[in-house]
């Protein structure tokens, strides 16, 4: 039972994968092994470790996805230091081919995710990088990819991404987090993967801000964000509105280091909670850094209402995850509970891979088992899971980015011979036993398991609006979308009064005195993509921003008849008065009558005063 309580590991073994000397060059495709941490350790034996590259130069990050539509998990890498986005197939033997560009042109890459952007039924890939401020995606033709479709090039220092649908259309929205502006920010999927270029800004004072996620944490069926922020060491959460907007409530400001989170189930009792990697947590002038894992327990405050935090350590009081950057959770040893793994960087401790065995199910005793490090600092920095080799078991992808690895760290389950004799114990959570096989749902559909009733496929919701597409299986983020596109496009605007700032994508009032003309609705057809090039001609596409909705030019004073001026309040054109004249045109105030002469309200000329008369400044008659 996962809640049984277990004894602790055998003593941990470690074995230091140094760098490969010239004697025994390490390369892509060679399989090793792992330490053993005892008759029951899962990651271990001969062949545990696969390394996928040694050439991924400065590598950041690496996730799962089935890109060639051949029914395996493939995966995706960006590296910052050679700025390149690339993906690797797992060939029909369970090795993984060799390196197929997406692009090289990605300035300081930072972090990969996937989804199907333009609802095609292949998985698309959304980048951030971090030296030229972008967010894009690459559209998946089939085993290939085009070239990278521009959404927002504000995003500065981007550091996050992730995809959800948060406006609840049926379509994958994007998120950034951006270290150099402190935003959490989301882009609308207008429909195809045709992105708004106005930015949904969330936070501008998240400081130092490094990942955001979307989950339902408060379960009213819309997706709510979670956010780290390392120069602020602040965890916080975002609870949606409902009408586009978000509400910050921060959770912990002593996260020093805050870094990574992902939402998952720890303590098994329905509600999401947050884990959490907070690098500096811990530090001492006498070890120079720190690193701590956690997970903040979603409870019930006292007004019965969810999202009452509670932090529960997961690193022991006295041990480090030293500069820890990445964390992911999942069962790992398949005892029905939820395991963490984590990437720690070491910047002045040695570094790597660990995984955190839960022990008693809820997640208040956790045995961390080192399972690769290096004989240099500077190296773990993201770790992923999936079932690499399809056995039913969840293996490790993991990132080191200082001696340029990406590798699969294979799990050695009970599941472990299940391609050859299946049996319904070795499912995932997303397939089924029909007696002889574990079936996974088609695209469109996706499993149900009524509590006492046999497991289906059932049609993928097509109702609009569709809370929580995001935590749907993947076989129902292809289902058609119930956006509306016409209405997508008509607030895809800046509005009355206002002009597109591109140096921050954002809305921003015409100046002083200055109104909008000659508005009118967008449509689709005004969403102009236009192919530009990077400086090593590497071509992208970007929108033109052609959108007259857009346009600074639109902001001008009306013209007024002569002896008018136009009124800033009531934004129309007033009548001059007594005292003061007008020529007309575009002016926002009425000229002082001179000495000598007379100006009745309304006045366009000034009339001079007869012969015998005279007037003093501002005078309305003679």
């Amino acid at each position: 039972s996962s809640m049984a309580a277990k004894m602790p590991r055998a003593a941990l073994v470690v074995l230091a994968w140094g760098i490969a000397d010239a004697a025994s060059p390490e390369r892509a495709g060679d399989r090793t092994a792992l330490p053993t941490f005892g008759s029951d350790a899962i990651f271990t034996g001969s062949s545990a470790r696969y390394v996928v590259t040694v050439e991924a130069a400065g590598a950041r990050c690496s996730v799962p996805a089935d890109f060639d539509g051949d029914g395996d998990l493939d995966i995706v890498t960006v590296s910052s230091n050679d700025n390149t986005v690339a993906w690797y197939e797992r060939l029909a033997d369970g090795s993984f081919g060799p390196k197929k560009m997406i692009s090289r042109a990605s300035n300081g890459a930072r972090i990969v995710t996937t989804g199907d952007i333009d609802q095609d039924n292949r998985t698309d890939v959304i980048v951030a990088s971090y030296y030229d401020h972008t967010v894009g995606w690459f559209r998946n033709l089939g085993g290939s990819f085009g070239s990278m479709n521009m959404i927002t090039r504000t995003a500065i220092a981007a550091q996050g991404v992730s995809v959800a649908d948060l406006d609840n259309d049926g379509d994958l929205d994007v998120l950034s987090a951006s270290s150099g502006d402190h935003t959490v920010a989301w882009y609308e999927n207008l429909g195809g993967g045709r992105f708004c270029e106005v930015k949904n800004v969330v936070d501008t004072n998240s400081i130092g801000v490094r990942t955001v996620i979307a989950a339902d944490l408060d379960e009213d069926g819309y997706l709510d964000l979670a956010v780290a922020s390392k120069d602020d060491f602040s965890i916080s959460w975002y609870r949606n509105d409902r009408r586009g907007g978000f509400t910050k409530i921060v959770i912990d400001d002593t996260a020093r280091g805050a870094y990574s989170l992902v939402a998952k189930d720890v303590d098994q009792d329905g509600h999401l909670d947050l884990v959490t990697a907070a690098n500096m947590e811990g530090f001492t002038q006498a070890n120079g850094e720190g690193g701590k894992v956690s997970f903040y327990r979603n409870g019930l405050g006292a007004d019965g209402a969810l999202c009452n935090f509670t932090k529960i350590p997961v690193t022991a009081p006295t041990d480090f995850d030293w500069f820890v950057l990445s964390v992911w959770a999942g069962d790992l040893d398949l005892d029905g509970d939820v395991d963490i793994a984590s990437a720690s960087f070491g910047l002045l401790h040695q570094g790597g891979i660990s995984w955190y065995e839960n022990m008693d199910g809820n997640g208040t005793a956790w045995d961390r088992h080192q399972i690769y490090v290096t004989d240099r600092i500077m190296t773990g920095h993201y770790i992923f899971g999936g079932d690499m080799d399809g056995d039913g078991d969840t293996d490790l992808i993991a990132v080191t980015n200082g001696d340029n690895r990406v590798q699969i760290l294979t799990a050695s389950t009970r599941c472990d011979n299940s391609t050859i004799a299946p049996r319904a114990s070795c499912c995932t959570s997303e397939q089924y036993w029909n007696g002889t096989a574990c079936i996974s749902c088609p695209l469109g559909s996706y499993l149900s398991q009524p509590a006492g009733g046999s497991p289906a496929c059932v049609a993928c919701s097509t109702a609009c609006p569709r809370p929580g597409l995001a935590f749907q299986p993947r076989s129902c983020q292809s289902v058609t979308s119930c956006n509306d596109e016409v209405q997508s496009f008509a607030r895809c605007d800046c509005g009355a009064d206002r002009y597109l700032r591109e140096d921050r994508a954002v809305c921003t009032r015409c100046p002083d005195g200055q109104i909008t003309l000659g508005d009118r609705t967008r449509t689709p057809v005004d969403h102009v993509m236009s192919r530009r090039n990077f400086l090593d001609q590497t071509a992208f596409f970007i929108s033109d921003l052609s959108w007259q909705g857009f346009n600074f030019s639109r902001c001008q004073v009306p013209t007024c008849n002569p002896g008018f001026y136009f009124e800033k309040v009531i934004h129309s054109c007033k009548r001059c008065p007594a005292g003061f004249y007008s020529t007309g045109g575009g002016v926002t105030d009425c000229r002082p009558c001179p000495a000598g002469s007379a100006c009745p309200a309304g006045t366009s000329v000034p009339q001079a005063c007869q012969a015998g008369n005279y007037s003093g400044p501002k005078a309305e008659v003679c």
